[in-house]
């Protein structure tokens, strides 16, 4: 069988799955997506999505006094980034359902991440990489590092909001081509060492976390949130996002 046809084979398979969980399930209800440059959140913080090099990028908006309202993501291999209000204009954000208190304790972690400015490398396997209590990155066996959207989950873990119910997730084919063109860039642009680069190359084909997908569990209520759930949602996420953002 050739690797063309087993691709073509993978994504219909991955197409027939999300049909037959809708039709079981029923559509989740619908996630409002908002561009931050004409509204702020309600809330003190929330996931924010702009266009990226492979798919949507991912960050987290939280307020900060007296500054206001700041992005901090993980543009890229060690490059933890702090944006201000002069680039809202390239992010959307969805409302979390998340309980103030708790959003509070997530933004007073943005504000303390974004002041130490620590390197958090690049990596996409992610089944036990977390922050310690202390606020140090802890890697997972055989783990290189983060990508933004798991950046995300990582420090909702870390303030006491599990959003993804990590071991339900799934492989799809469209992951697997994401990843090895995010390598490919990378290599590319040089944006990270030769060997960060090989040890990345050998994670492709691991589980993909999408950014709207997070974004997606952000806001739902019935946390921590099963692959099929994030799935479904994310892509409404997307769909809305890519009317918005022209």
């Amino acid at each position: 069988m050739s690797r063309a046809l087993l691709r073509r084979l993978r994504a219909a398979y991955d197409s027939l799955r999300s049909r037959i969980w809708l039709r079981v399930n029923g559509r989740p209800p619908r996630i409002d997506v908002a561009l931050l440059a004409t509204s702020l959140p309600s809330a003190e913080a929330a996931v924010v999505l702009m266009r990226g090099a492979v798919g949507l990028h991912a960050g987290i908006a939280y307020r900060e006094e007296p500054r206001g309202w700041r992005v901090l993501h993980l543009a890229m291999h060690e490059r933890l980034t702090v944006d201000d209000r002069s680039s809202h204009s390239e992010w959307a954000y969805v409302l979390p359902a998340v309980d103030p208190i708790e959003l509070e304790v997530l933004a007073a972690f943005c504000s303390v991440r974004a002041a130490l400015a620590p390197n958090v490398t690049y990596g996409f396997r992610f089944d036990e990489s977390k922050f310690e209590q202390e606020g140090n990155l802890l890697l997972g066996p055989g783990e290189v590092g983060l990508t933004c959207a798991t950046f995300i989950v990582a420090m909702f873990e870390h303030a006491q909001i599990p959003l993804l119910v990590r071991d339900s997730w799934r492989t799809r084919q469209a992951d697997l081509e994401a990843q090895a063109e995010l390598v490919r860039l990378m290599r590319e642009h040089r944006l990270a060492p030769a060997q960060h680069l090989e040890a990345l190359e050998r994670e492709v084909g691991c589980m993909r976390f999408r950014a709207e997908e997070v974004a997606a569990a952000s806001a739902t209520s019935a946390r921590p949130v099963r692959f099929a759930r994030a799935e479904a949602s994310g892509a409404q996420v997307l769909r809305d996002f890519l009317e918005r953002v022209a």
